[in-house]
């Protein structure tokens, strides 16, 4: 066994040298240490870069490691699973990875403590957690935020194929669920949510309370901030909203100095020295970064100091010019596409196969389940399918697919012998005012109706119009949903594709077949403007007409031969 690589110290540890390691170990079965060349070799290969190209740095590794999906890559599940472990295994036979903590005995506070889980999972998830501390000598009783930090520190330096923070932020949960549920006199872990929980409404003066009730019982009588006069009562979800960046905006203007009495009304919170304050603080708190969400709470403040208010001229001109500012720093007002969205776009750019598994996922879906014993599980896999054929077919926003009821919004037809079902939503419905319609294709349909007739009773069992239900019969939370559907895409293809970004697929895929017609893009999309499809989608088509002009040229030069 070799005691460490030989490396210079002239340049960094390569794939290439693990493999060339793993050549010279002693004591190791020729098949053993074929599958290990072979793992360390595949991982690159997936990659898309050579061994010698690759340097063997863990939090890289682990990034491009996830980033790998076995439909992609024309392989088994289970192959690359095997391949995962086998490249772990090599990296730790040739010491590329740091030492492991001696493999302690647990004490016996910590048995007692896991014994106290009143779920088997706990203590299984804990086990990790339990096994490191048992090594540095910590008892359940000195485990703190400074000892989690360092075992983060410790799985950051080693992990391969596990998210190190994702294991630390349910170790937190799962340790404090069992203080929680024995009452033991331990200080709980601080977790993300703890960190990030704004104080209730309820703390705050009573004129403040009930100037917010009226604001929240206009808005939801008419919509009294447009400035077009489309007077179309707010939703809940625009309300909760609203709510939500109210107590943002309160939490970061007590955690700069102010106190919850100096808010006896919102006159007090929407103003442009408050919202100053909260803003700063905010972004003090993420080491000067600036984001979206910030201007999108000082825009809601602004509307509430003009519009409810009634903030004199001055005061407001002044305040938008300030959001105007915020909001060109953090892109707020860019019409273009962004950045992860673009990214998002870029599986499809060069790959037409990537396309097509896309294309014939929801079918594929339907295919491998519609024979298979109908259960809850099985019921939702065919709701994710049906939702997410419809998206292909019509990319709607997630909020009015969340809202499609039988009979209303979604209508059964029968075009030319063919069943064809029809989406109507009314413009009031919809985000920008503009009535959603369209006729879906029979292949959607088709699988639209399998859902319907075969799976949605299994999802929810009360009556219901609701197309996608709960399972006691109501809306779906949109981002909930959006998520499911997200991890459906990425299980069933290896591509990352959130529910929106399905919008810019529709008009990506468009163009590329027709590049600059933007009308039926516009149209498809359901845009109000044309600028803003062209602002869009003019940088993605970019591709499809060199292309087209490289035919053309090739078409010249085979007439000029």
């Amino acid at each position: 066994m070799l005691d460490s690589l030989t490396i210079s110290p002239a340049r960094k540890l390569t794939l290439a040298d693990v493999i060339e390691s793993i050549s010279r170990l002693e004591g190791l079965a020729e098949s053993r240490r074929r599958d290990l060349r072979s793992a360390v070799s595949s991982v690159a290969r997936l990659l898309g870069l050579s061994t010698d190209d690759i340097v063997v740095n863990v939090p890289d590794l682990r990034r491009g490691i996830a980033s790998l999906h076995h439909v992609p890559a024309r392989i088994t599940r289970k192959r690359l699973t095997n391949i995962k472990s086998d490249f772990r295994s090599a990296l730790e036979l040739v010491r590329a990875l740091p030492p492991c903590y001696p493999d302690v005995p647990l004490s016996e506070a910590w048995k007692t403590f896991l014994g106290l889980s009143q779920k088997p999972h706990q203590a299984g998830f804990l086990a990790r957690l339990s096994r490191y501390c048992a090594a540095m000598g910590f008892e359940p009783e000195e485990v703190d935020d400074n000892v989690m930090e360092a075992f983060q520190a410790y799985l950051d330096a080693r992990l391969i194929t596990s998210d190190p923070a994702n294991i630390c932020r349910q170790s937190r949960y799962k340790f404090n669920a069992i203080l929680r549920d024995n009452g033991l006199p331990i200080p709980p872990l601080t977790t993300r949510q703890e960190r990030h929980r704004n104080l209730p409404l309820d703390v705050y003066p009573v004129g403040f309370r009930e100037d917010l009730d009226g604001l929240v019982a206009k808005r939801e009588a008419e919509d009294d901030w447009d400035e077009e006069g489309y007077g179309q009562p707010q939703s809940p979800i625009t309300i909760r909203n609203l709510k939500a960046r109210i107590r943002q905006a309160l939490d970061a203007a007590i955690s700069a100095g102010r106190s919850q009495d100096d808010f006896q009304s919102l006159a007090d919170l929407a103003n442009l020295e408050t919202v100053r304050v909260a803003i700063a603080q905010r972004r003090q708190t993420r080491g000067g970064e600036l984001r979206p969400s910030d201007y999108e709470i000082a825009y809601t403040l602004y509307g509430i100091a003009k519009h409810h208010v009634k903030a004199d001229t001055a005061e407001l001109q002044s305040f938008k010019k300030m959001i105007t500012a915020l909001g060109k720093t953090v892109g707020a007002l860019s019409r273009e596409m962004g950045e992860r969205p673009r990214r998002q776009l870029d599986q499809f750019l060069y790959s037409s196969e990537s396309v097509d598994r896309l294309l014939l996922m929801p079918q594929g879906i339907m295919s491998g389940i519609k024979d298979q014993p109908i259960s809850r599980n099985i019921a939702l896999e065919a709701m994710r399918a049906a939702a997410l054929a419809i998206l292909l077919a019509y990319p709607i926003r997630i909020k009015n697919l969340t809202q499609l009821r039988i009979g209303k919004s979604i209508r059964a037809n029968e075009v030319k012998g063919v069943l064809r079902y029809q989406i109507l939503v009314e413009a009031k419905d919809v985000k920008n005012g503009v009535k959603l319609e369209a006729l879906l294709s029979s292949r959607t349909s088709r699988i639209v109706e399998l859902y319907i007739t075969k799976f949605r009773k299994q999802v929810a069992p009360n009556p219901t119009t609701v197309l996608f239900p709960t399972s006691s019969g109501g809306m779906r939370n949109p981002g909930d949903f959006g998520t499911s559907l997200t991890k459906t895409v990425r299980d069933a293809t290896g591509l990352y594709l959130t529910p929106h970004v399905f919008r810019h697929f529709a008009g990506f895929l468009y163009l590329q077949a027709n590049p600059g017609n933007y009308v039926t893009v516009q149209k498809l999309l359901g845009h109000k403007k044309i600028d803003t499809t062209i602002k869009f989608y003019a940088p993605l088509t970019s591709a499809a007409a060199v292309e087209q002009y490289s035919d053309l040229l090739d078409m010249r030069w085979g007439t000029a031969r």
